[in-house]
């Protein structure tokens, strides 16, 4: 009776407190502080006389232990932004409705002069656009492409140059 009592009291003493109004989630926090004052059970009978935490005991290697678990959480980043500018110089744009779902528009949607979002959009830029807004895109478009990503905005070569060997 040595081994359920002493667990008993561990368990008791370190109880993980989670209150809840389900049944099975008080369950299953008593079950885990179990799993884990047996797994401290077995990592020192395991690890010998000069194991870590035979002195301290089971409050610093359980804190450990979460802080082991614990992993550095990644925040998810926010959808990158479609690009505003075309992505091919080409006077050929037509608008149309490309979108299935609603997309937020260009420069101009949540601003005084056209708020909100569409389903319409360049097809050739594959862009959202309002049809006011449309206009502005293909002036934009074909006026100047300086400034603009070279690797996303100019064609690439018809044919590669090699370089020719001296002789």
């Amino acid at each position: 009776m040595k081994g359920v009592d002493l667990l008993d009291q561990m368990v008791g003493y370190y109880q993980i407190h989670h209150r809840s109004t389900k049944w099975w989630r008080r369950l299953f926090f008593y079950f885990l502080s179990v799993a884990g004052y047996n797994a401290f059970v077995a990592a020192r009978s395991v690890g010998g006389p000069e194991w870590k935490y035979r002195r301290t005991g089971y409050k610093d290697w359980l804190e450990d232990l979460s802080q082991e678990l614990i992993v550095p959480v990644t925040a998810i980043s926010a959808p990158c932004v479609l690009p505003t500018t075309p992505t091919v110089a080409s006077a050929d744009h037509d608008l149309a409705q490309i979108f299935t779902k609603r997309k937020t528009a260009g420069s101009h949607s949540g601003t005084s002069v056209r708020p909100g979002s569409t389903l319409m959009g360049c097809k050739q830029c594959n862009v959202p656009l309002h049809r006011e807004c449309f206009m502005h895109h293909v002036v934009r478009e074909s006026s100047s492409t300086s400034g603009l990503s070279p690797s996303l905005h100019t064609p690439p070569p018809t044919s590669p140059t090699l370089p020719t060997p001296p002789s």
